[in-house]
């Protein structure tokens, strides 16, 4: 007969979250003395396939109870992961974590920031990074600090790590802006926002006078001075300069 040691994974499991590409310490109690090493195994389909977390040698790390898993792989993300550790003298000898732990993805907004003032009518790189193999991300803009969120944009390729905002004239102006970036796939839970508030505000195009051979003689008829708002602009201010640099009031 075979006396066996005995194992408990104590983490990740039942609900743990595990970040793609970050590390996380995989943990276990064990009872019984002479088991050197053991082999530790995580599998993203509920058990029913399984990797080795260490890839090389003879695939073992020492029996402490505690290992560095650095980087978590981010290839397969799944809300139905599980670790298991066994110990490599008698393949009897193991313990499969309970339930199952979370291995997700994660996002995070690199652009806008915070701080940056944008026109209606422009164009605007919306940029994030990612961990994890998420496929697709939704875009969304929130005008009163992410109190109420508009989609800007679903299924957008996340490996591009980019997308072009074409800010349109009925956009909702603000001072509190913020843009969320989600994965297409887990969009509750998980996203990334922009680190602090952005600002979008109306814009004015002058229309007349524009044109370099304009010609406007002191005390000759009247001129119009035209121009086109975008967003609610209330009132503006004419001023006029005779050198590009000072505009009396």
């Amino acid at each position: 007969f075979a006396i066996l040691p005995v194992f408990n994974i104590t983490h990740p499991e039942n609900g743990d979250v595990v970040i793609a590409e970050d590390p996380y310490n995989i943990t276990w109690t064990k009872a019984g003395i002479g088991v050197n090493n053991v082999t530790l195994q995580y599998s993203t389909d509920q058990g029913g396939n399984w990797s080795y977390v260490v890839t090389t040698g003879d695939n073992t790390v020492p029996n402490t109870g505690t290992y560095f898993w650095n980087p978590v792989p981010g290839t397969v993300l799944s809300q139905y992961s599980k670790v298991r550790i066994t110990y490599p003298g008698n393949v009897n000898a193991t313990d499969t974590g309970y339930s199952y732990f979370d291995l997700r993805g994660a996002i995070s907004v690199s652009a806008p920031s915070g701080g940056e003032s944008w026109d209606l009518a422009t164009n605007h790189s919306i940029n994030w990074t990612r961990k994890g193999n998420i496929a697709g991300v939704d875009i969304s803009y929130s005008w009163n600090n992410g109190t109420n969120w508009t989609t800007l944009a679903a299924g957008v390729t996340a490996s591009n790590l980019t997308w072009l905002w074409n800010i349109s004239t009925d956009t909702q102006t603000t001072t509190l802006g913020k843009v969320k970036v989600a994965d297409s796939s887990n969009a509750e839970v998980v996203y990334g926002t922009s680190a602090g508030t952005f600002g979008i505000k109306g814009k004015l195009t002058l229309n007349t006078p524009s044109a370099p051979a304009t010609v406007l003689t002191y005390g000759a008829s009247p001129y119009n001075i035209t121009w086109s708002t975008f967003g609610t602009i209330a009132n503006v201010e004419v001023r006029y300069s005779t050198d590009g640099t000072t505009w009396p009031a």
